[in-house]
């Protein structure tokens, strides 16, 4: 797995050339029942891009909140767990993801999609998000490092200084210590 970037999720692209899109999905993300044929209904529909609802695959009432704000445009939309799905030659025109954007890098694609007025939609249709990290780190510390990331990265702070708050606040059983 890859340290940079998108490097922790999969891509993954449309045929035929009609419907040619990406979309970018975390590694350890659940797509739905109809999940290709749902971005396809959206890039038909006019939408240049968008993203996925979701819910946790740990019931409990405090991922019910997170997860009800993944439906509707908001603070965090764009970022997180909700699967980018993109036509190609938007994407391109974009420049794609910035390679030196460690962390947050889907919020500063967004931030570049919105800038350019990309019509995108949010598809209610949930995808499954492991909640792991939540398990090995209390639901507090996981909301509050999430708001203090998105938050020093909306007023400039640099990538690479995120990143590495980032691996002090928040522990992944994955992580070297």
């Amino acid at each position: 797995m890859q340290e940079q970037g998108k490097g922790s999720t999969n891509e993954f692209r449309s045929e035929p050339d009609e419907r040619r899109y990406s979309g970018f999905l975390h590694a350890d993300v659940t797509p739905p029942q109809n999940f290709i044929s749902d971005m396809a209904t959206a890039i038909q529909k006019g939408f240049d891009a968008g993203f996925f609802s979701y819910h946790f695959d740990k019931k409990s009432v405090a991922l019910q909140i997170n997860a009800f704000f993944t439906a509707n445009d908001s603070f965090f939309t764009g970022g997180g767990d909700q699967c980018l799905f993109i036509k190609k030659e938007v994407f391109d025109a974009l420049g794609g993801f910035d390679e030196k954007q460690v962390l947050m890098e889907d919020f500063e694609f967004f931030r570049r999609m919105k800038k350019n007025n990309v019509r995108y939609t949010i598809i209610k249709n949930d995808l499954i998000v492991s909640a792991r990290k939540y398990r090995n780190n209390s639901y507090m510390r996981i909301n509050l490092a999430n708001f203090l990331l998105v938050l020093l990265f909306k007023v400039g702070y640099p990538a690479k200084k995120l990143k590495s708050l980032h691996d002090r606040l928040i522990k992944m059983p994955y992580q070297q210590n």
